[in-house]
């Protein structure tokens, strides 16, 4: 009978052992079922900027020998019209590049330029 009483005395003195072991906050591991925090940084809040208006872009229609540009008293009333093909085209925007794009000339003075190089009394 003894050693029946030194078995339950072993079980006993280890299940509480254990259970001693598992009370101890330090020895304890974490997880389990506890709620998970994450730590993600909020950025921090940045001035307001101060808005800058665009430059104007300059569009190409401008300098096109087939562009009709009517401009209002105001500075922003301008209509473009584009005269290439038919019927006229109304532009809204400012153009970069176009492929039917040719530059204005002032013809007058071409024509008067190539006569004046041309002149038969320049020796």
């Amino acid at each position: 009978m003894s050693e029946i009483f030194t078995l339950a005395i072993a079980y006993w003195l280890m299940r509480f052992t254990y259970l001693a072991l598992r009370a101890v906050p330090g020895l304890t591991k974490k997880g389990g079922t506890a709620m998970i925090l994450l730590r993600i940084p909020r950025p921090a809040p940045v001035a307001p900027e101060v808005a800058v208006a665009p430059a104007a872009r300059k569009s190409l229609c401008y300098e096109c020998v087939y562009s009709r540009i009517v401009r209002g008293f105001e500075p922003n009333e301008e209509l473009i019209t584009c005269g290439f093909g038919f019927p006229p085209r109304d532009i809204y925007f400012a153009v970069r590049s176009c492929t039917d794009f040719r530059r204005e000339r002032d013809n007058f003075t071409l024509d008067v330029a190539d006569l004046v190089a041309s002149a038969p009394w320049q020796a």
